[in-house]
């Protein structure tokens, strides 16, 4: 499997790839094919530009940065599908381009690229498409680069090769449970514009500058780079936009021999053959990708060299001429509880809405035991379960005085927050409590409409679950949830 290209291909296929890995849903009709598959173009991207960094989660596509007038934007939106729609989320802390993402499937991470001066950076953020906001504090990385590739497995984060100083080999991985990073084995050669990603538990790079039609695998396991466990690319190729769909692994467009294309190849592991798909719409290079529902998404990109576009091109494969029938799935269901975190005694929380998305689709809401539950879902789809609650309105009991005071007390260090409670204390999430989150709470008790920050809104944790080949019955999925401001008995739930 490969990922990212140049400027756009790189972030596309690291985030592209870098999350849950999209799988076919088992169906009485015939499985997707090439010689079906057809591309549209969709909603245009809102700015024009290139080397943006592009992912999929919970069946949207985000895409965040890039270059635009020849200079690192932040400028960062989310498109849905259903919709076919583009909306605004938080920009990114600093202008970024040519840089790389990768989604552990709760979260989106950014790495490296280049800021509004052209300056090489190996900044590490996180953004949380729950609550639209980005973590800046966790570490950079080693080596500054861009151009370099990046990819999610099994807890960690890799960067792949890239531009520094010059061409870079090495390779580095972020353990984000132990929030740290380490070296791994190098990359068998100095290369960037590489396509790189993960699948079927190990790590895959393609392409790239030096040696245009090489492809790799790493495996964990040993840490080695294997040059015979994939074939090799029908041609050179670069710059490309990257993701896994319908089982296999799929590159579009990009630099190939050293030209713009509108060609696009897929890699099959069972066969370890690639083979040709339609072409796109439209010929770009430095462009970024993602899977998203049942269809894979080629954004912005270049025309030209310094060119940039605002496309958004679609690829979509229906059943094949002659359907070969296949066994109706069987089903399974998911079920969890949503419980109060805030308050020691755990309560539940009724009323929130569970909503789900992938291979079916459909939303109930938690009863009076916080209960919910997703029956007769076709297994070995691919689904997403997102919990959502209006934010409480102000005068609601539970944020009154006694929240301002219990904050203002851990501010003051006399009694120290801990937990849930602290988490909701920080209702501007800005990773520490202070005066402004005080006022803050104060303000939404007085009904104040304005610098109230997140004050009565919820957060859930974790921010939606991802079942990519859902294979059984799922209890127990469990969210916990607080109150912005909520953070001392009596507590709103």
């Amino acid at each position: 499997m490969k990922c990212c290209g140049f400027l756009g291909a790189i972030p596309a296929v690291a985030l592209a790839l870098a999350g849950p890995l999209p799988a076919a849903t088992p169906t009485p009709t015939a499985s997707p094919c090439a010689s079906v598959g057809s591309w549209t173009e969709q909603a245009p991207y809102p700015v024009v530009t290139s080397g943006n960094a592009v992912a999929s989660q919970g069946g949207n596509v985000y895409s965040f940065g890039g270059l635009a007038n020849n200079t690192a934007i932040a400028n960062a939106y989310k498109y849905t599908p259903a919709t076919n729609t583009w909306t605004p989320i938080a920009s990114l802390p600093a202008p970024r381009g040519w840089f790389s993402g990768a989604s552990d499937g709760t979260y989106i991470y950014l790495l490296g690229g280049v800021d509004q001066n052209f300056a090489t950076t190996a900044t590490l953020w996180r953004y949380d498409p729950g609550s639209n906001t980005y973590n800046t504090s966790l570490p950079a990385y080693t080596i500054p680069t861009y151009f370099h590739a990046s990819a999610y497995l099994n807890g960690k984060i890799y960067r792949i090769a890239g531009r520094a100083i010059g061409t870079d080999y090495h390779v580095e991985v972020y353990d984000i449970a132990a929030n740290g990073w380490s070296m791994a084995a190098n990359y068998p050669f100095a290369n960037h514009s590489l396509m790189a990603g993960a699948l079927g538990g190990y790590i895959y790079g393609a392409g790239g500058n030096a040696s245009p039609g090489k492809t790799y695998r790493y495996d964990p396991s040993t840490d080695t780079w294997d040059d015979a466990a994939i074939a090799d690319l029908p041609a050179g190729r670069s710059a490309a936009s990257s993701g896994v769909y319908n089982g296999r692994w799929l590159l579009a467009g990009g630099d190939v021999n050293f030209a713009i294309s509108n060609g696009v190849i897929a890699w099959d592991p069972a066969s370890n053959t690639w083979n040709n798909l339609p072409n796109m719409v439209q010929a770009r290079d430095y462009l970024g990708g993602a899977t998203a529902g049942q269809s894979f998404y080629a954004v912005a990109g270049n025309f030209g060299p310094g060119t940039p576009t605002n496309d958004n091109q679609q690829y979509t494969e229906t059943g094949c001429a002659t359907p070969t029938p296949t066994p109706t799935p069987a089903l399974v269901s998911i079920s969890g509880t949503v419980l109060y975190c805030s308050n020691p005694n755990l309560n539940p929380v009724p009323g929130v809405t569970m909503t789900l998305t992938g291979t079916a689709s459909g939303s109930t809401t938690t009863d009076a035991s916080g209960n919910y539950t997703f029956p007769g879902l076709p297994s070995g789809g691919n689904y997403t379960v997102t919990p959502t609650r209006s934010a409480v309105t102000q005068g609601s009991p539970g944020i009154n005085t006694v929240d301002v005071i219990a904050t203002q007390r851990h501010f003051l260090q006399i009694v120290l927050l801990t937990g849930c409670r602290l988490t909701a204390a920080d209702v501007n999430a800005d990773s520490a409590v202070n005066t402004v989150d005080v006022i803050a709470i104060q303000r939404f008790f007085l009904a104040l409409s304005t610098g109230i920050a997140n004050v009565g809104k919820y957060k859930f944790t974790p921010a939606n679950r991802t079942y990519p080949v859902l294979g059984s019955e799922q209890t127990a999925q469990n969210y916990d949830t607080l109150i912005f401001g909520d953070v001392a008995s009596p507590f709103a739930h």
